[in-house]
């Protein structure tokens, strides 16, 4: 027999799906990074990279994937921070990977990146995300979020990159496809080779 529980009468009813659980919209967002891990996975074509957990700072949707996974911990001991990024740093991606540097290094006063990359946590970082909605393997829609570009604050306060770029900003991509999937170029970013980067 399931007893009835404690304070049930004087509780609010809601209801799965609703408001709590709306998704992020696509846009450019002023982020925080959460965590870095160094990852090698001697499989991959790609057998070193770095990756960041992040989640919105600023605005209506600060908190965002925080609050999330608060939500899910009530249904699983075994999950995992789902808004994640990596960056690839070998051969020909380095020039990108100091560029990522360059743009968390701008968007910080005072910070100088050190040996140790766990320094990045908790740092600024401005986020183009794209919002594509997914299938589960157990039939179910959910919403997967892709960060399609990184920026500097000075970069958003310009409106454009350091390459005289408009930053590029995405519209979801729903599973039907019936929005467009970007308003701008989506364009990759070009090596920024600046020398001023305090490794």
């Amino acid at each position: 027999m399931l007893p009835k529980p404690q304070d049930l009468n004087n509780t609010e009813a809601k209801f799965g799906g609703g408001e709590g659980f709306s998704h992020l919209p696509s846009g450019i967002y002023v982020c925080v990074i959460k965590g870095v891990s160094a990852i090698v996975d001697n499989n991959a074509k790609v057998k070193e990279w770095l990756e960041y957990d992040y989640d919105i700072k600023d605005g209506e949707y600060a908190g965002y994937f925080e609050e999330q996974y608060k939500r899910m911990q009530t249904f699983t001991d075994t999950l995992n921070w789902y808004a994640t990024a990596r960056k690839y740093y070998t051969d020909k991606a380095l020039p990108y990977f100091k560029g990522f540097i360059k743009r968390i290094v701008d968007s910080n006063p005072r910070f100088n990146i050190k040996d140790d990359y766990s320094g990045l946590a908790e740092k600024e970082i401005v986020l183009s995300i794209q919002a594509v909605e997914k299938t589960s393997k157990a039939g179910k829609n959910y919403w997967r979020y892709d960060v399609k570009n990184e920026y500097s604050k000075k970069e958003l306060a310009k409106g454009k990159d350091y390459n005289g770029k408009p930053l590029a900003k995405y519209e979801d991509k729903p599973l039907d496809n019936s929005a467009s999937s970007t308003t701008a170029t989506a364009h990759n970013e070009s090596p920024i080779l600046e020398d001023d980067i305090q490794f």
